[in-house]
């Protein structure tokens, strides 16, 4: 007898079906209660303490354990209790159930071991009890000739079509194999038909990714080839990129199954990181195997994935999110109604997940069936464990939706008698009478019958007020906020006075504004908290949404600390944006804010203008970009480290009346990497500048004094070009480089020499040789040099050349014209 044979004599004989519609079975259907006193007496003091366990803590798997190694020791009419009341808590434990079974299978009760059978083997994909049902098959109709045969025969495709999926079925699928060759000729019908039973046996296994997968296709080979070689290279051609694709699948697979943990006794979570763990990689498999690897059809499809929630669920049935995933891939490409059985035996599984509840209420309303979802939401209400205000305030919305306004109201009037019922429903009731119904003066009475019960609540309060000032009814707000303030305690009244301020300021006049500013003020001193006053409440006063009558450093000097609070005048996010002058800025870093100090300079203060962050290089949204430093940053990073910097020559910072002046050509504002204009950066202070000229070598000093004036914070890059162009650069003078702000020597006329150099008599053979070769050098080969060469030849064409154009002319040697 198989097991839809045991299914269907259940059935006949008026017992509930296990299996019919998916029903879940019995010690699947409801919540787990321990009866210690159903279980056979203690034979000694460690038996009563394990009961003593598991009463207390049902989830107790160590007690467990034992409890069942101690029923494999008693007779099965005592050894049952105990494996129906472990069963009763953990119903995925395959091993227990094999267990059970085996122990009525050694007594001889067949009618025990076929309801067992009947109960877990719908529900588990567990390969080992699936062997053992099939042990118990063929040894109680091995005996019974050709129809025994066939119901072995039944058995295994029944089986095979649960477990076969398995990556460790290939054992399985080889004793099915050796079976249809031993018991061919046993069957009349099927004597001469040995190779189309065996074929689609073979072609079924060979395309599982599976261990074992590759010794199957050899002795499909050998199968095909023996049967007839003239068409074995046409099938085997058709398998042949299948099965290679299982054995990708397999591997790919393999990295993702390894870490895996395959519990005996599934428990509910507990908040571990080894079971967000687990979770996360049971999720990343499930999302592997719907990705589809191997392109099969949409039936095997279903078969694998379906395949794979089930075995997932064997080890995580108390978690809520792969029952959610199992039912909402059903319902996509299997039917509402089987995802309905998902969501049953989900709810069997976490009798209290909200989630689910409401998952599978949106299912069965998407299907029409409004009854069902109904009493979805009310079930919640109806267990103490899940009543609350917001399964009052679901309920109401899906009525409205279903039934109209009207129940809706019916639902809003019971919710408040009840005890979980709080502000929330008042609030979604009112909202709901003007979403839904377009009646504001409904909205208005819900809220002024619950203002009589949660007055003293700021969020209700601020919630009517909304209401309110969308109804242009300013007069009661400013009644509300009065009231609210005398009855809410001073501590928490902080959100309202906060709303009063910004109600004023945007619907009062400056006189009043002043005086609930005045107002709150006092109110925080009386509660001992901060509050606000001075400059601090001004810039809230005029802040509008993101931008700030402040920049940065401003806001930071007056309060760092409150510079990441969101009840502070700074910007709580680096969204924010500031008005200085009538130009918005960047917003001002948290770093920056909160650990901006005089020990980040090297002369020790602020400097004379607007101070530059923490960290120059961090944008407005807080990322580092390294390829736009600024003046002062390697200075900065390297002033932070153990070894400081060289001081600047002349007299300390403290004594400078004025910046020292820059080397010539640099002007003021002079950045040596440009930025976007959109995103300015505060100007640096003058002495970083001079200590980082004094670090760099003479040649590119005294390349910097002869660059020309630009002006602008980000000059144009073609500009430039023609400005370095147009500059003729000598050669550095022999000496010591001339420190910043020194005059520059005067030029010596011809042939005369500087104090302590000698004179060189001229040579006239030298120069005239000299001048020939001028005459028949080449044109210079330097890029540089030939744009310059360019550039001053176009500009001689000109009539009325300038003055840069007979400079690049000088410069150039008379051979290139």
């Amino acid at each position: 007898m198989t097991l839809a044979d045991m299914q269907t004599e259940g059935a006949e004989a008026g017992e509930e079906p296990t299996v019919a519609g998916s029903k879940v079975v019995a010690s699947d259907s409801r919540q787990p209660q321990i009866h210690v006193s159903v279980l056979p007496p203690a034979r000694n003091e460690k038996g009563s303490e394990l009961r003593e366990r598991v009463a207390a803590s049902q989830y107790d798997t160590d007690a467990w354990a034992e409890l069942a190694q101690e029923a494999q020791g008693r007779p099965i009419s005592e050894a049952s209790a105990i494996y129906e009341q472990l069963l009763s808590v953990f119903p995925t434990s395959a091993p227990y159930w094999r267990l059970y079974a085996e122990a009525h299978m050694d007594v001889g009760d067949d009618e025990a071991v076929k309801a067992v059978f009947s109960r877990c083997l719908p529900l588990l994909r567990d390969l080992d009890l699936w062997r053992s049902y099939l042990r118990y098959i063929t040894l109680t109709n091995e005996d019974r000739g050709g129809p025994g045969i066939e119901d072995i025969r039944k058995a295994y495709d029944f089986s095979l079509q649960h477990i076969g999926q398995d990556v460790s079925a290939a054992p399985l699928w080889q004793q099915y194999i050796a079976f249809v060759k031993k018991t061919a000729g046993a069957l009349p019908s099927d004597e001469t038909r040995t190779a189309g039973l065996l074929r689609p046996v073979y072609q079924a296994a060979v395309v599982i990714p599976m261990h074992g997968v590759e010794g199957l296709w050899r002795d499909y080979e050998a199968f095909e080839n023996e049967t007839n070689k003239q068409s074995a290279k046409v099938t085997l051609a058709e398998f042949q990129p299948r099965h290679a694709a299982a054995k990708a699948a397999l591997r790919e697979r393999k990295p993702l199954t390894d870490g895996l943990a395959r519990p005996a006794l599934a428990v509910p979570p507990r908040g571990m990181p080894r079971e967000a763990q687990q979770l996360a990689a049971w999720k990343q498999l499930l999302a592997f195997e719907r990705a589809n690897p191997q392109r099969l059809n949409p039936t095997t499809l279903a078969k694998r994935v379906t395949f794979a929630h089930e075995q997932c669920l064997l080890y995580l049935y108390h978690y809520a999110d792969p029952w959610f995933e199992y039912a909402a891939w059903t319902a996509e490409h299997d039917s509402p109604e089987a995802a309905a059985r998902v969501y049953e035996r989900a709810l069997r599984a976490l009798p209290a997940s909200v989630p689910l509840h409401y998952a599978f209420a949106e299912l069965e309303e998407l299907r029409g069936n409004g009854p069902a979802a109904k009493a979805l939401y009310r079930s919640l209400l109806d267990k103490e464990e899940t009543a609350s205000a917001l399964g009052h305030i679901q309920l109401m919305r899906f009525v409205q939706r279903t039934e109209g306004m009207a129940a809706a109201r019916k639902v809003f009037l019971t919710a408040t008698k009840s005890p979980a019922c709080t502000h929330h429903v008042f609030v979604a009731s009112a909202k709901l009478e003007l979403a839904a119904n377009k009646d504001p003066k409904t909205a208005r009475n819900i809220f002024e019958y619950g203002l009589k019960k949660y007055l003293h609540e700021p969020e209700y309060v601020l919630q009517y007020i909304d209401f309110l000032q969308h109804q242009n009814d300013d007069t009661n707000v400013r009644v509300l906020f009065e009231r609210a303030l005398n009855a809410i305690a001073p501590a928490a009244s902080a959100k309202v006075w906060a709303r009063f301020v910004q109600f004023e300021a945007t619907y009062g006049d400056l006189s009043s504004l002043l005086k609930v500013e005045k107002r709150r003020r006092e109110a925080a001193v009386a509660a001992g908290e901060r509050a606000e006053d001075g400059l601090e409440a001004l810039v809230r006063r005029y802040r509008f949404m993101d931008l700030w009558p402040a920049a940065p450093h401003e806001l930071a000097l007056m309060h760092p600390h409150q510079a990441a609070k969101s009840d502070s005048p700074l910007p709580a996010s680096s969204s924010g944006r500031f008005e200085n002058g009538g130009s918005v800025g960047p917003p001002l870093p948290h770093s920056a804010a909160a650990h901006a100090s005089a020990s980040d300079y090297q002369d020790g203060g602020l400097g004379e203008g607007p101070s530059p962050p923490l960290n120059p290089r961090e944008t407005p949204t807080g990322q580092p970009q390294p390829s736009r430093q600024q003046p002062g940053d390697g200075l900065a990073a390297h002033r932070r480290r153990k070894t400081p910097p060289r001081p600047p020559p002349g007299p300390p910072p403290e004594a400078r009346s004025t910046p020292p002046p820059l080397p010539a050509g640099l002007p003021p504002t002079a950045s040596f990497v440009s930025r976007p204009s959109s995103t300015p950066a505060a100007p640096v202070p003058q002495f970083l500048v001079d200590a980082l000229v004094q670090q760099l070598p003479p040649l590119v000093l005294h390349f910097l004094h002869q660059i020309p004036p630009l002006h602008g914070p980000a000059p144009d890059v073609d500009m430039v070009i023609a400005a370095l162009l147009s500059t003729d650069f000598s050669s550095p003078p022999e000496g010591p480089p001339r420190q910043p702000g020194e005059a520059e020597a005067p030029p010596q006329p011809a042939g005369v020499s500087s104090p302590g150099q000698k004179r060189k008599q001229p040579d006239l053979g030298s120069a005239l040789e000299d001048s020939t070769n001028n005459q028949s050098r080449p044109p210079p080969r330097d890029v540089f040099r030939l744009r310059q060469l360019q550039r001053a030849k176009a500009a001689s064409s000109i009539p009325g050349g300038t003055s840069s154009a007979g400079t690049m002319s000088t410069g150039s040697r008379s051979g290139s014209h």
